[in-house]
């Protein structure tokens, strides 16, 4: 389909490529920047032993820092994820802690700088830190 005209037939699937990516490699020139950051709508402090989200799925081995993030299942984030993904705040990769839920999730930004002080931060899912080609591959990290 970016190949040209000769390349599309009568149908094409996009995939990937409808949220950004390309297997070329000058992606950005065709679609500009490609990220997903959602703005943190809380952030809690979590004694050791305390449980995060659905099922008590996470619980705290010490004392964290626990972030909520206004992003869900139903905004196309994996529920896979769950307990293994990671989204970046300020650079630093932040572990989800609990399960996805329809409308949030939740981070442990114990060992990101600074993260407890201010609720403005976004929360990259992919981007900078995080490469949408990351993500597509499987490595764990988002959604989509």
């Amino acid at each position: 389909m970016l190949l040209g005209k000769e390349y599309a037939f009568d149908l094409v699937r996009p995939g990937i490529g409808m949220v950004g990516a390309c297997a070329e490699r000058d992606a950005e020139s065709v679609f500009g920047r490609r990220r997903l950051d959602c703005a943190r709508a809380a952030v809690a402090p979590n004694d050791r032993g305390e449980s995060v989200g659905y099922g008590a799925s996470f619980r705290a081995k010490r004392p964290t820092v626990i972030a909520t993030v206004a992003l869900g299942y139903a905004d196309g984030l994996m529920r896979a994820i769950g307990n293994r993904g990671h989204a970046a705040i300020a650079g630093t990769r932040a572990p989800i802690a609990g399960r996805v839920s329809m409308d949030l999730v939740t981070l442990d930004v114990t060992d990101v700088p600074n993260a407890a002080l201010s609720t403005e931060a976004t929360a990259e899912f992919f981007g900078d830190t995080i490469s949408l080609e990351d993500v597509a591959k499987g490595r764990r990290h988002c959604c989509l």
